[in-house]
């Protein structure tokens, strides 16, 4: 059974980086979610742009619970409150009869979702502002990342809810299209529904999709074989699947031989646009430097000695004193 919890005003349910293992519906009261590690003085008081306020009815600590991670938020109740705690066990149990506390979660991390991206923009543009996008967007971009990952459940409750807010919206065809093949797959072995919220390493392993692995490996066959215009047709039926997170490893990877291929292909402008995507996209990546060697040589092919200049200055900076990229900076 769920575990009825009861809080003081000002009492703390968990502190940021806190590991919990429940998932929480607030019954009564209020609670103040701060990702700041400051919270809202009285109930009475408006919350700050890191603040939110969660009321009766309202769930959290969700996205945590559901990756297995750390939380990354302090909740403080405002007012004595009544928490209803959720175990895994219960929580997937509870959502198996609720469609509409699935969906309400969905709707949230597409929120969630769509704010890590504007910020992300921003960083990268320097834009101040970013057009807010359309509910009606919003709701399909739900559907189709569901539908791709073969949540077929999942999608199912997805595309009717955009049916029923947009009977004429300008994706009712795909969605009537998806959802018919959907009711098709439901329950097959390519149905990913019982796995969407929880998976052992073992689920993991045995739900990578053979398909990712295959074309990958073909694709960098091709490369190591200097087939460079086949193998780039290959690497874009992977990076066309962007949002399939079973091909989503294998991005970075294929970003950066596709620019090489262009090179070899002397397609300067395309190795150009790969490079510049990848720097963008993957900070981290284990060839940063290496990516921002060659974008810096594409230039310099090009004729543009200022932006190559510039990037292999960058370089110089960032590479360690043993690197052997270091010997063909100009």
């Amino acid at each position: 059974m769920p575990k009825a919890l009861k809080y003081a005003t000002n009492s703390v349910v968990y502190f940021r980086g806190d590991s919990t293992d429940c998932f929480y519906v607030l019954k009564s009261g209020k609670v103040c979610i701060s990702t700041d590690d400051t919270v809202t003085p009285n109930a009475d008081a408006i919350p700050s742009s890191k603040q939110q306020i969660i009321v009766p009815g309202g769930f959290f600590g969700a996205q945590a619970f559901l990756a297995q991670v750390p939380q990354e938020e302090t909740a403080v109740c405002l007012l004595p409150s009544e928490i209803i705690a959720f175990s895994t066990d219960e929580f997937e149990r509870m959502t198996q009869s609720n469609s509409d506390l699935v969906f309400r979660i969905l709707r949230v991390f597409s929120m969630e979702m769509f704010e890590a991206h504007r910020r992300v923009v921003e960083l990268i543009s320097n834009k101040v502002m970013l057009e807010q996008i359309p509910a009606e967007e919003g709701l399909f971009n739900v559907v189709s990342y569901f539908f791709k990952g073969r949540y077929y459940s999942q999608s199912i409750i997805a595309m009717q809810h955009y049916m029923d807010q947009y009977p004429n919206g300008k994706y009712i065809d795909i969605c009537k299209e998806r959802i018919a093949e959907a009711k098709s797959k439901l329950g097959s072995n390519y149905d990913n529904s019982n796995k969407m919220f929880f998976k052992s390493n073992a689920d993991q392993v045995a739900n990578q999709s053979s398909e990712a692995e295959l074309v990958y490996k073909e694709a960098l066959g091709l490369f190591n074989q200097k087939k460079y215009a086949p193998c780039v047709l290959k690497f874009s039926r992977i990076l066309r699947e962007q949002n399939d997170p079973d091909f989503a490893q294998y991005i970075p990877d294929s970003m950066f031989h596709s620019g090489m291929a262009f090179v070899h292909l002397n397609k300067m402008d395309e190795a150009i646009e790969q490079f510049t995507e990848l720097m963008q996209k993957y900070p981290k990546y284990e060839k940063f430097g290496d990516a921002m060697f060659h974008l810096a040589n594409c230039y310099d092919k090009q004729g543009d000695k200022v932006r190559s200049k510039v990037l292999y200055e960058k370089l110089l900076l960032i590479l360690p004193e043993d690197s052997p990229l270091r010997r063909y900076i100009k």
